[in-house]
């Protein structure tokens, strides 16, 4: 569902505040506050900023494990991005299309700013062997 909301100034501030430290646009954290005051059938499950939050300090730590130059996917660093499931409810499953863009965005800064792209030979990113995903090096 779509729907337009007219946001008072007051809380405009707020709202980006809270979303530029969550790492996420607005509309996720006004989902979040949503799904708290509305019970949902899925309100058991964990929202998608939670799940970055969770998804991050994953990678974080599989990459202290690295030597520099290790290659990895997201698949590889995070137990909890590999079993989020590829489609919900008969649709692709947009949380790992949107972890994996926030994570590719998030490079280069902390707290990964020692992860890069892996590039092959002719520019182009390097694709792992199995399932297409981005390839990430620790570079330091």
């Amino acid at each position: 569902m779509r729907c337009q909301v007219y946001i008072p100034k007051e809380l405009e501030g707020v709202l980006l505040n809270d979303a530029k430290k969550a790492g996420v646009n607005v509309s996720e954290i006004i989902i979040r506050i949503l799904k708290k005051n509305y019970k949902t059938k899925n309100s058991e499950t964990l929202d998608y900023i939670a799940l970055k939050d969770i998804v991050f300090k994953e990678i974080e730590k599989y990459i202290s494990t690295l030597n520099i130059n290790d290659e990895f996917e997201l698949y590889d660093a995070s137990e909890t991005f590999r079993n989020i499931p590829m489609t919900k409810e008969g649709k692709p499953n947009v949380n790992r299309a949107k972890l994996g863009r926030l994570f590719g965005q998030s490079i280069g800064k902390k707290p990964f700013e020692n992860v890069e792209r892996v590039y092959i030979a002719n520019g182009n990113v390097k694709k792992s062997r199995y399932n297409k995903a981005t390839m990430f090096k620790r570079t330091k």
